[in-house]
């Protein structure tokens, strides 16, 4: 029971530190695509040539594809994290409470 208590302490520590690793990631990209709108509208206002402008508003897909990548995958280990939480407190012994009745 302590093994598998300690597996599910350490997975739980693993998904917590991955999860603030995207975090990051994502707002790494964020700033990216911020740095990237006031370089195109820079280009833009310096009528400089369209290869150049093509090549930013593709960074800037790229970026926002990015995004949306680690925030599924945010979304999917915050659920895991939530499982395993879970589990750990079932795993002690602990018991959930069933309401009854309605709101209060």
């Amino acid at each position: 029971m302590f093994d598998k208590l300690d597996y599910i302490e350490s997975c739980i520590a693993d998904y917590e530190a991955r999860i603030k690793s995207d975090k990051k990631l994502i707002k790494g990209y964020k700033q990216s695509v911020k740095r990237n709108k006031v370089l195109l509208d820079q280009l833009k206002a310096n009528n400089l040539s369209a290869l150049h402008i093509n090549i930013i508003e593709g960074f800037i897909k790229m970026d926002d594809h990015s995004i949306k990548f680690y925030e599924k995958l945010l979304k999917n280990k915050k659920a895991g994290l939530k499982k395993l939480k879970i589990e750990k407190f079932t795993a002690t012994g602990g018991k959930f409470k069933v309401m009854k009745g309605g709101s209060s």
